[in-house]
């Protein structure tokens, strides 16, 4: 019982270690999110189809670019991870679940951000702005929520912060845009930044702590 627990610790260990240590998927976090802070200013230039297929195009490059480095990058440093059936069940389990919740986050950021109005329910006896920005608040609270999920399930605590930085970088972006008229997102792109600049300093640590098999001694 103790070996196949250990055996199960070692796995997810190796996971974590094959996915989330080099920093990369960070980086592009970060990317994805400065360019989603420019999508309310690019809309006014582009008109609302052309710039939503432009800002997919830019983000599906960014990390498909990401992805072949990574492929790169990490192998000769770790080696390949291989996973047992009952693990890579519950990984295939696990990944299908994030996706899911990131279309709907996404989904829900297009909503708000595109301004596309539906039957809003009246809260009676809140605040104003909970009906101003209930969709937003809605889109915070699930953004932190899944970013809360890969967290816990893969213990990688600097994801409840991402989640956050990403939730309420939306939220107040929108507060000064119906508040200001700022169109450009300046918390959103700020938190990508700040994603952005962990991530560098991780992969940094990554390459410094697992060098080529080549290059140790």
């Amino acid at each position: 019982m103790s070996q196949s627990l250990n055996l199960k610790t070692a796995e997810r260990n190796s996971f974590k270690l094959a996915t989330y240590t080099d920093g990369l998927n960070d980086i592009s976090l970060g990317i994805v999110m400065i360019v989603l802070s420019l999508y309310s200013f690019t809309r006014n230039l582009l008109g609302p189809v052309l710039n939503a297929v432009a800002i997919l195009i830019v983000v599906l490059i960014a990390v498909g670019s990401l992805s072949f480095i990574k492929s790169r990058l990490v192998p000769p440093r770790v080696g390949i991870v291989k996973f047992g059936s009952q693990t890579k069940t519950r990984l295939i389990k696990a990944v299908s679940a994030t996706a899911i919740l990131v279309l709907a986050v996404l989904a829900t950021w297009y909503i708000s951000a595109s301004d596309i109005i539906f039957q809003e329910p009246t809260w009676e006896r809140l605040p104003r702005w909970v009906t101003d920005f209930d969709v937003d608040i809605f889109f915070t609270l699930l953004t932190i929520a899944l970013f809360s999920s890969i967290a816990y399930s893969f213990s990688v605590l600097r994801f409840h912060l991402y989640g956050l930085l990403f939730g309420f970088g939306m939220l107040l972006s929108t507060i000064l845009s119906v508040y200001r008229g700022i169109e450009f997102q300046y918390p959103m792109a700020f938190s990508g930044l700040v994603i952005l600049g962990i991530g560098i300093y991780i992969l940094f640590q990554f390459m410094k702590s697992y060098p080529r098999h080549s290059e140790e001694g």
